[in-house]
């Protein structure tokens, strides 16, 4: 009796530590859902109303230079964490590249919360967003290391969590605008969010492989 209450016990344990993993991986998702589908939506918005850039032409411009040099970093950011992945531990790599699209966008966001430097304000969006593609040398492929054949059921979970993240930050970024006639407010939760990301990620994930325990 004795035992098989240890043995309970201890499965009670490892599924609580899986939820607590679950439910980090799927608040990281959802900051970058949230991160992404803000900036793609809002960003000319943005440009227009604090940053004084009227011409849509500009703006749109702006806006592309921004998306291409953060399509440049994507497909390269992968192949450096390739390299790292024979100097150091796996988790430690997807940590590093988390880490960076985590603090640096948390950094530029709580800058544009409040400048109104067209200068600024563009190259602000450029770093954060650029460091925020290393997310895909760190999420992505940690999800796959440590659920093993249970990757896609993980990896839909916390993508669902992404995409729900960003619908609902799109409308509380329209309601937010509309109500203060500024992104100020949108760019200090960002900044916090992305922050707790940041938090979490370092404090929890270590390479722990993801148990997935049977009830008795």
């Amino acid at each position: 009796g004795e035992g098989r209450g240890r043995g309970g016990l201890f499965g009670i344990g490892l599924r609580k530590k899986f939820i607590l993993q679950l439910f980090i991986l799927m608040y990281c998702h959802s900051t970058i859902g949230l991160g992404y589908f803000t900036l793609q939506s809002w960003i000319p918005t943005f440009m227009a109303k604090d940053l004084g850039i009227v011409n849509l032409k500009v703006a749109g411009l702006c806006t592309a230079l921004v998306w291409l040099a953060t399509s440049f970093n994507t497909a390269y950011v992968g192949v450096i964490a390739d390299k790292l992945l024979a100097k150091m531990p796996f988790w430690k790599v997807r940590r590093m590249a988390m880490t960076i699209s985590t603090l640096i966008p948390a950094s530029c966001f709580l800058v544009l919360s409040t400048t109104s430097s067209p200068l600024v304000g563009v190259a602000c969006i450029l770093i954060g967003l650029v460091s925020w593609s290393c997310d895909y040398a760190g999420f992505h492929p940690y999800i796959v290391e440590v659920s093993g054949n249970y990757s896609g059921t993980v990896l839909s979970l916390t993508n669902s969590a992404g995409i729900i993240a960003g619908i609902v930050g799109n409308i509380a970024t329209g309601y937010s605008v509309s109500l203060e006639g500024n992104f100020n407010t949108v760019f200090r939760v960002l900044s916090g969010v992305y922050l707790l990301s940041f938090l979490f990620w370092n404090l929890f994930m270590k390479g722990e492989k993801l148990e997935f325990v049977k009830a008795a």
